[in-house]
């Protein structure tokens, strides 16, 4: 059960950390989730194995390299990233005969957030990363809320099958069993960190 409850302390401390202070650390924020984005895609692609770490490793290490020295590509990355997590969700609320237009609501708005990142990007620092960690907290605080006492059944082999089995679940069945619950989760999470983000930058100028 410890790997169980270091994948959620992770996902809480993280998600806590890019939704209230993600403007002041834009920077480091981005080219972290990038990374850590590539990896994880690499290790549920290829596997956990050595090929999959390396080719994830070499890619998220690229594309922070891009966010880092290609600033409005890398604003518009923000964007789209933040977009692809709330395509996710919303696309989690489509009635069940419309399933098949999934990727469509992801592509419109990791695509349209991506561009309006790029022409109001100051404010859109704070709103995508104030999303990004809304969307890292809400599946995993609605899944302790649903199985705080049956933890240890998501767990089971080695550390890195737990996680990656934990990833599927919320990421699949469980976020389409609790979309609501997670949707509205998540916009009390981006609403908060943004208003704080704001706040903290106009004292900044001040």
């Amino acid at each position: 059960m410890g790997a169980v409850i270091v994948y959620l302390l992770f996902h809480f401390a993280v998600g806590s950390v890019v939704c209230f202070f993600g403007r002041r650390l834009y920077f480091p924020v981005i080219m972290t989730e990038l990374f850590l984005i590539s990896l994880l895609v690499a290790l549920d692609q290829l596997g956990a194995g050595a090929r999959g770490f390396l080719t994830g490793a070499a890619v998220g290490i690229l594309l922070a390299l891009l966010a880092r020295f290609l600033y409005k590509a890398g604003v518009f990355l923000c964007g789209a990233l933040a977009g692809l997590l709330l395509g996710g969700l919303l696309s989690a609320l489509l009635p069940q005969g419309a399933r098949q237009f999934t990727w469509l609501v992801i592509l419109v708005c990791a695509v349209g957030i991506g561009v309006c990142a790029v022409l109001w990007c100051e404010t859109f620092i704070a709103l995508s990363t104030a999303s990004q960690g809304a969307a890292m907290i809400a599946p995993s605080l609605c899944f302790l809320f649903v199985n705080f006492t049956g933890l240890s059944r998501y767990a089971g082999g080695d550390t890195a099958g737990t996680f990656g089995r934990l990833n599927d679940y919320l990421s699949g069945e469980f976020s389409a069993q609790n979309g609501v619950a997670i949707a509205a989760v998540f916009f009390i999470f981006l609403i908060v960190g943004f208003v704080t983000q704001q706040r903290a930058a106009r004292h900044a100028k001040a």
